[in-house]
C-alpha cells in the first residue's frame, strides 16, 4: 500500500467522498491518512469469489434475511479509519445507495503477503470495535487455512479457532459453511 498526498488528516466522512472521485482505484483509510490499495494476485480474486459464494450459499441454505456484499463496500471503524474488506455479511437493513455497511455481522478478509500484517493485526483490533461485528474470518488460499475470530460475549475477549477442514459454524447469524468452500477450487 501506498501513501497518497492529499491534505491535511481526513476524516472518515471526507475520505468517503475523496475516494469515490478517486475512479478505478481503491483506498483505505488509516489514522487519518488515505492508503491505497495494492493490485490483486488471481489467487486472491479467486478466494474473494469463493469466499463470497460460500457465504451466501449458507446463508440461501437458511433462509435467513441476510445479505453477503463482496469486495467494495465500506465499513467505517472510527472517524479515522475506514476498511475495505473483502466481503462482507449485514444481516439488517441497508440502503441500496451507500457504499457503507452499517451493521456488518461477519468481514473477511483474504490474506495475502501484501496484507498479512494489517489483516492479523490492525484490522482484527479494529473490526471487534465495531459493534455489530461477531466474526473475523482470515481466508488464507494458500496455507488452506482460516482464523476465525469470534465474539465471546465477555467484553475484550475473542474465541479463536484455526481450521483446515470441516464445517465452520458461524452463530449468530446460525450458519454452516464447509471450510474447503472458502477456497474454491483454488
Amino acid at each position: 500500500m501506498a501513501v497518497v498526498t492529499r491534505p491535511a488528516s481526513m476524516t472518515a466522512a471526507d475520505f468517503i467522498v475523496w475516494a469515490q472521485q478517486q475512479g478505478d482505484r481503491r483506498f483505505e483509510l488509516e489514522n487519518g491518512e488515505p492508503l491505497e490499495l495494492s493490485a490483486e494476485k488471481a489467487r486472491h480474486a479467486l478466494a474473494k469469489h469463493a469466499t463470497a459464494r460460500a457465504l451466501e450459499d449458507a446463508i440461501d441454505r437458511t433462509g435467513l434475511d441476510c445479505r453477503v456484499f463482496p469486495d467494495g463496500m465500506t465499513v467505517v471503524v472510527n472517524e479515522q479509519t475506514v476498511r475495505l474488506p473483502d466481503a462482507a455479511v449485514q444481516c439488517t437493513p441497508f440502503d441500496l445507495d451507500s457504499t457503507v455497511l452499517a451493521e456488518p455481522i461477519i468481514l473477511v478478509e483474504i490474506v495475502s503477503p501484501s496484507s498479512a500484517y494489517r489483516d492479523e493485526n490492525h484490522k482484527l483490533a479494529e473490526y471487534f470495535t465495531v459493534p455489530s461485528v461477531m466474526h473475523y474470518l482470515l481466508v488464507d488460499p494458500v496455507g488452506r487455512r482460516v482464523v476465525h475470530f469470534s465474539r465471546t460475549g465477555q467484553p475484550g475477549r475473542l474465541d479463536t479457532r484455526i481450521v483446515t477442514e470441516g464445517t465452520l459454524t458461524l452463530a449468530p447469524p446460525d450458519i454452516e459453511i464447509a471450510v474447503l468452500d472458502l477456497f474454491g477450487d483454488i
